[in-house]
């Protein structure tokens, strides 16, 4: 119960940071950077289950509250870049499908990973995790090189 109280309070920092990242890098860089941060959670725990555990409680926690930070952190990003692409008439309908597709990403995230513990263990989340982190990455960077998101960077 603790480490999920940490993820939600992690979350509402994130989403603080996120919007103070987006008016101190601008949108695409404030993105990237907690895109960065989402994958480094994942990645982490993987580089972890080679080493071996067990591990502290505490760093565990850590790895979580970091993941609760970046991945709310994402939102405001992604909120001020489609905003600007988009202009205000359309605004209401621009959030309100960019939080529709959120959360319908949330519900695949948990069918693919619980096919992921499904088919390859504990140790396999974390991974299929990385990868479609690595995915959004790869996305985002295509995007951006061209040329979708230039003016406000």
């Amino acid at each position: 119960a603790p480490v999920i109280v940490a993820v939600g309070v992690a979350g509402i920092i994130g989403t603080f940071l996120g919007g103070r990242a987006v008016d101190a890098l601008g949108p695409p860089r404030a993105l990237l950077a907690f895109l960065i941060g989402v994958f480094a959670a994942p990645a982490a725990m993987v580089l972890l289950g080679l080493v071996g555990g067990p591990y502290p409680v505490l760093l565990v926690g850590a790895l979580f509250v970091l993941y609760g930070v970046a991945t709310w952190g994402i939102s405001p990003a992604t909120q001020a870049w489609l905003l600007h692409r988009a202009g205000a008439s359309s605004a209401n309908e621009l959030i309100a499908l960019q939080n529709s597709t959120m959360f319908l990403g949330f519900s695949v995230a948990g069918g693919v990973g619980g096919l992921a513990l499904k088919t390859g263990g504990p140790a396999a989340v974390p991974v299929i995790a990385c990868g479609c982190v690595a995915a959004g990455l790869v996305l985002f960077m295509t995007a951006f090189r061209r040329g979708i998101g230039e003016d406000e960077s």
